[in-house]
């Protein structure tokens, strides 16, 4: 366990690098979050081409099984599709 000092330090290191974050990352995060969460209601009305556009974003890898599609989700997709731990 660190002493009061090293946590300290770490918690001062860890300000700096959070202060270092360039803001387009937490818009992208963010755009990212509101797709994943809108996708599916935009699947249901959607033409082939822009189911094609929603697989391609979401899966890395997709197969046929005997019955259905087996998608490989892609990072950070497969994070949210297990949910909270």
């Amino acid at each position: 366990m660190p002493s009061f000092w090293e946590g300290m330090a770490l918690v001062e290191h860890s300000r700096q690098r959070a202060a270092c974050i360039d803001a387009r990352y937490a818009e992208t995060a963010l755009a990212l979050f509101d797709f994943s969460q809108q996708a599916a209601e935009k699947w249901q009305p959607s033409d082939f081409s822009t189911r094609r556009q929603i697989l391609d974003c979401v899966s890395s890898d997709r197969a046929l099984s005997d019955v259905s599609l087996v998608l490989t989700k892609r990072k950070p997709f497969d994070v949210l599709a297990q949910g909270l731990l």
